[in-house]
């Protein structure tokens, strides 16, 4: 029906659906005289109301009017579609922000999603005008409780006018993002350990760290069980030979601890051992005694 109606045809339908809207937006607004109506015996537990007719004669109206304004055929009466647009959608968000039923508002938001997601899809010198027009009422409706469908279209709206106004910025994606640097960490025989900071008391000879490999691999309660330990640098070095095991100073562990290729398997309170959801099929200590 819409490619067989001229410009001044369509026109006067929304000029018809408008009226409808407004006669049936005044009579829900008129309590008293839908309570004398209601006590007068009308039908309904509630009081009678036009509320389909107030929400579904402004939404026709819309969606013509949005179809006009992107149709090239009729670019001879986008001007005159863009001032009806304006006044239209200024005027059903500030009757928006007056409504105090919950109800009420319920049925509008419908409104206000189609409203909004139009708006969207027009171009950037479009969009312009309409964001100028309806960004103090928009900010206003931030205060009332929207259901998250309208305030994620909200949102959208609110970052395309930093956009459009050069307000903000988009991110550069022409350059890779850099990955980040990994933690420090430590390679023995092949298996990588990170350190993670650890509440457990310190113990002779142990530091307070933990050093946990990848799945797949093992942890340990400190370096110093593969036979490493400190310099000023903070690096790690091989723990020189005939350092006793428990001293009372804080020393490392004996060299005998150093990790080796196949070790046996010996669990005592501070062996290593694998993570029950790790892949590995059996417990793979690296320590021997």
């Amino acid at each position: 029906m819409y490619h067989y109606l001229t410009s001044e045809q369509l026109f006067k339908l929304l000029d018809c659906l408008l009226e409808s809207h407004h006669f049936a937006k005044a009579f829900n607004a008129n309590n008293e005289q839908r309570t004398t109506l209601w006590k007068a015996g009308f039908k309904g537990k509630s009081k009678p109301n036009l509320l389909k007719q107030e929400t579904s004669s402004l939404a026709c109206g819309l969606r013509i009017l949005f179809r006009m304004y992107t149709d090239d055929s009729r670019q001879t009466a986008w001007e005159e579609v863009q001032r009806q647009l304006l006044n239209v959608c200024s005027e059903a968000v500030a009757y928006f922000l007056t409504l105090t039923s919950e109800s009420h508002r319920e049925a509008w938001t419908n409104l206000l999603l189609l409203f909004l997601t139009k708006v969207l899809k027009i171009s950037d010198d479009r969009f312009k005008a309409h964001a100028s027009r309806y960004y103090p009422l928009l900010c206003e409706i931030m205060q009332i409780d929207l259901i998250p469908e309208l305030r994620s279209v909200l949102r959208k709206f609110y970052l395309r006018i930093g956009i459009v106004f050069q307000i903000a910025q988009l991110p550069d994606t022409s350059q890779p993002e850099q990955e980040p640097m990994p933690e420090p960490g430590l390679e023995v025989e092949g298996r990588w350990l990170e350190r993670k900071p650890s509440d457990v008391p310190l113990v002779a000879g142990w530091h307070r760290d933990l050093w946990i490999g990848k799945p797949g691999t093992w942890k340990s309660s400190s370096p110093l069980a593969l036979g490493l330990s400190t310099n000023p640098l903070g690096l790690w070095s091989p723990i020189p030979q005939g350092t006793t095991r428990g001293a009372s100073d804080q020393t490392s562990p004996p060299l005998d601890l150093a990790v080796t290729q196949n070790p046996p398997v010996q669990e005592t309170a501070r062996d290593l051992y694998c993570e029950p959801d790790w892949s590995c099929d059996r417990k793979c200590p690296l320590i021997s005694e």
